[in-house]
């Protein structure tokens, strides 16, 4: 049993990396496989997940033959897991349910290691896809069942993965924007989202993962800033602050930072405008244009909040521009409310009066989506809540 233990070992690591993230290392562990042909195929083909998408694709059906001619269930299994995360994040979402599910099948096949924990990522997939898609109903039901076999696993590694997504698919239902269920229903929701967000940041914390830890920790402090809690929550961003310089995570970075700066708005103006800086400068050395934009907003609202308006002017025209360049309707939206009434606070009415239209030109368009939006979610109301009596 030794002797198969340590050969398990470095395919166990190998999975680990995998689930993790952690594409360089993965790469580099594979060349300790003692495994030749699919298994270490396979994930080396893993490894390049974070390549380009031709790349990856390429390696992919070259690595995916050679595993069922191998006919190696675990490697097919894996290979339908990575195909569903790449074309979840290139944003194909019906393929990805598609590699999903047929993971799912290929999992039921008796001859299989790994089958529990290969399980639970592919229903965590399905979770997550779901969940993007605006189907929470499904979302739900899928991120439960990935609960239940991690939690029956006890593997932290996994728990992270689950965690998460879970907690966000709570709190994007105790939302009173979508409508579903009652106040109480909704306060209940807001319990398990919190609840398992700090599953997920002390389950990091185990494991050492700073890029797990940090977004769980910022996530936290959304929470509590939302509960108007300011020191819990700017306790928590600056721990995901933190976390973000370990692991180099700009978007981290910027997004905390940015919070940061809101929070600090009321009672200290000078530390306000030095955090939206550090937002700012995040942003732009990864070319995050959407987090670009928000900091920007946000640091043109500081400054007239400090008096200078000409500048809180100037700055929210260049962030217009970098939400015009962001394609996102909100952010837009946002800007030109922005200029409108900073416009108007400096006695140009015509200008005030100009952004006003664009920003109600656009705040219908936006209604007019969510509208349907409401009435597909409402459609969702008894599934969701059918699937919330199984907890």
């Amino acid at each position: 049993s030794f002797h198969l233990a340590a050969a398990q070992a470095p395919e166990q690591e190998c999975f680990r990396l995998f689930i993790e993230g952690e594409y360089d290392s993965l790469s580099s562990f594979t060349l300790q496989l003692d495994q030749s042909g699919a298994i270490r195929e396979g994930y080396q083909t893993q490894s390049l997940f974070n390549k380009d998408s031709s790349t990856f694709i390429s390696a992919w059906t070259k690595s995916f033959e050679e595993a069922r001619r191998a006919m190696c269930n675990e490697c097919i299994a894996l290979h339908y897991l990575s195909k569903g995360l790449a074309h979840r994040r290139y944003q194909q979402f019906s393929i990805a349910v598609e590699n999903f599910k047929k993971g799912l099948t290929a999992t039921q096949s008796q001859n299989i290691d790994h089958q529990q924990e290969i399980l639970s990522a592919l229903n965590a997939g399905l979770s997550n896809t779901y969940h993007q898609l605006g189907e929470f109903a499904t979302a739900l039901q899928y991120g439960l069942d990935a609960l239940r076999i991690v939690e029956s696993l006890n593997d932290n590694v996994l728990k992270c993965q689950v965690y998460t997504p879970l907690s966000t698919i709570y709190a994007d239902l105790s939302s009173p924007n979508n409508k579903l269920g009652t106040e109480q229903d909704r306060a209940r929701y807001k319990s398990l989202a919190k609840k398992y967000m700090l599953l997920a940041y002390q389950t990091s914390l185990l494991r050492n993962n700073q890029r797990t830890s940090g977004t769980s920790a910022y996530n936290l402090g959304i929470f509590y800033n939302d509960e108007n809690k300011i020191d819990s929550s700017n306790w928590f961003l600056r721990k995901a602050i933190a976390h973000g310089i370990k692991s180099n995570s700009n978007e981290l970075l910027s997004s905390a930072c940015n919070i940061m700066a809101i929070n600090y708005s009321d009672t200290q103006l000078d530390s306000s405008l030095v955090f939206v800086n550090k937002s700012i400068e995040y942003a732009r050395s990864a070319k995050l244009i959407r987090h670009q934009a928000s900091a920007m907003l946000s640091k043109a609202n500081l400054l007239a909040m400090s008096g200078r308006i000409n500048d809180a002017i100037k700055q929210a025209e260049q962030a217009l521009e970098m939400c015009l360049l962001s394609e996102s309707q909100v952010s837009i939206m946002n800007a030109y409310k922005i200029l409108s009434e900073l416009s108007e606070e400096n006695g140009d009415i015509n200008k005030a009066y100009y952004y006003y239209q664009k920003h109600i030109a656009i705040k219908d368009s936006v209604i007019n989506e969510n509208n349907y939006a409401e009435i597909e979610e409402l459609k969702t109301k008894y599934d969701v809540e059918l699937k919330d009596k199984e907890i």
